[in-house]
Parts: C-alpha cells; sequence; structure tokens
C-alpha cells in the first residue's frame, strides 16, 4: 500500500501481525523472559490475564511454552 502504518503497527498480513507479536511479546527460547507466557499463566482475577476472563487450559500453555523454548518458528 506504500502507506506508513500509525504506531508502526502494520496488520495487513498474518506474517506481519505475527512478527509484531513476536517483537513485542516472545522471547525465543526464553518462556521465562516471554510477556506472552507470563500472561497466559496469571491469576484468574488478574486483569493482565491473556486470554481476558477465560485462562488456557494447562495443556495449551505447555504447547505456547514449548514453541518459545523452541525458538517460536513461524
Amino acid at each position: 500500500s506504500g502507506q506508513a502504518a500509525a504506531g508502526d503497527l502494520r496488520l495487513e498480513t498474518e506474517a506481519a501481525s505475527f512478527r509484531t507479536l513476536m517483537a513485542d511479546y516472545v522471547v525465543p527460547d526464553d518462556p521465562a523472559a516471554s510477556e506472552l507466557v507470563s500472561r497466559i499463566v496469571l491469576d484468574i482475577d488478574d486483569d493482565a490475564l491473556m486470554p481476558p476472563g477465560a485462562p488456557l487450559a494447562a495443556t495449551k500453555v505447555a504447547l505456547v511454552v514449548d514453541w518459545v523454548e523452541a525458538g517460536a518458528p513461524e
């Protein structure tokens, strides 16, 4: 499109969305340093829990942690 994205956020493609998420919330190979992992393991009463009000099942949390430990491949 040639236009600059407001706030440096580009959601024109899934790949751009994924790269934005990766840069902001995932530290490949380091689940303990990854904001994404931190957010999905918060207490149900914490406002920062993701997804809001509906915690992920332990098996899904484990999948995310394993993915980050594996380097968070695309």
